[in-house]
């Protein structure tokens, strides 16, 4: 996950206020929206909690999409490499026995700033979904209750944090119909970045350089994740340059630590002459840097 690096962020205009809706509403002037799901409005960004599922069934998988609308000339982050700013968090509280699955996220779109600075972000709306497994001994008849803590930054020529809590009860039933959002979610999930088939791209590690060809690609771009271990560490030299590229071929220079380059973890854009784009996850293993050899005496 990035971190917020001063001074590229001149301000924050409203700090995070950790305290119950009501309270949330009344310091920052949060509006709540009416609407068929919970939602609210904390300055630049709605949040609005979709669900897939009518009812929630003991032992079954309850499918969430948290949607934030994202005012014009404002940005949200994306959870990987970026030269400023934090991605949005979810916390969830949930019945006993419950258990959240992690946040999917959606490809990204790079951000260039003056000074030549990178992000990854969302403009317009995003969904994050993530998936509840409800307890197999939920009692029926009754109502569950899902509560979530939702907190963001959101950027423009300034950023301002953001937050909501968001309430959500359903009927705990033996079956679950589905609801009016459920074909969207269905189509945000098949939207998703989706593992690189095989054979659709030439992936190729040579020494410090990682080229990525895609035969008939009109444009390639790479989001490059952290390459993980106990401090964030960005793999690619300069993603700027290397990570976008028209034409079908990337070229993306590593950085070398330890005595090997990798992983490198990211999403691989591809957009194809006739104008179709698709999303892929790209993971490649991390690879010993061969020793340079010594000249001779």
């Amino acid at each position: 996950m990035p971190r917020l690096r001063q001074p590229v962020v001149p301000h924050l205009l409203v700090p995070l206020v950790h305290v119950p809706l009501l309270l949330v509403l009344l310091a920052c002037g949060c509006a709540r929206e009416a609407g068929p799901g919970p939602r609210a409005r904390d300055g630049a960004v709605v949040v609005e909690l979709l669900t897939a599922e009518k009812a929630a069934v003991p032992g079954r998988i309850l499918t969430l999409g948290w949607r934030f609308r994202i005012d014009a000339g404002w940005h949200l982050y994306w959870h990987g490499v970026s030269d400023t700013g934090v991605p949005p968090s979810v916390a969830l509280t949930l019945p006993a026995g419950w258990e959240a699955g992690p946040l999917r996220w959606p490809a990204p779109s790079r951000h260039v700033s003056p000074g030549d600075i990178l992000d990854h972000v969302y403009v317009g709306e995003v969904v994050l979904l993530q998936t509840v497994r409800v307890a197999a001994d939920a009692p029926l008849g009754g109502f569950a209750e899902i509560r979530a803590r939702l907190d963001w930054l959101a950027c423009s020529q300034n950023c301002a944090p953001g937050s909501a809590e968001l309430v959500l009860s359903l009927p705990v039933e033996r079956h679950a119909g589905p609801t009016p959002d459920a074909d969207a979610i269905t189509r945000i999930y098949q939207s998703l970045p989706q593992p690189l088939p095989e054979g659709l791209a030439t992936v190729a590690l040579t020494g410090t350089e990682l080229s990525v060809a895609v035969p008939g690609a009109e444009r390639l771009e790479f989001y490059p994740l952290d390459s993980g271990g106990p401090l964030l560490f960005a793999p690619l030299v300069a993603p700027l340059a290397d990570a976008a590229a028209a034409g079908g071929t990337l070229r993306l220079r590593l950085r070398e630590r330890d005595g090997q380059v990798g992983p490198v973890r990211g999403i691989l854009y591809v957009r194809s002459g006739d104008g179709a784009a698709r999303s892929y996850e790209m993971n490649v293993a991390a690879a010993p840097v061969a020793a340079s050899p010594k000249e001779g005496p």
